[in-house]
């Protein structure tokens, strides 16, 4: 009995494990840095005023 309740844990461990969201480091860090970098960009085209804004 206690053999079983040891090896449910140890799935249930490795299910959360392999399911949990995480982030990927370096990747996401670059694909941040681009993202931000596209919006800042798309931003400044997108405004009539300019990048300085209104008067």
């Amino acid at each position: 009995m206690i053999v079983w309740i040891v090896v449910g844990i140890a799935v249930v461990a490795v299910g959360l494990w392999a399911f949990w969201p995480r982030r990927r480091g370096i990747v996401d860090g670059q694909v941040q840095s681009v993202r931000s970098r596209t919006q800042g960009d798309v931003e400044n085209y997108d405004n009539p005023f300019g990048p300085a804004g209104p008067l």
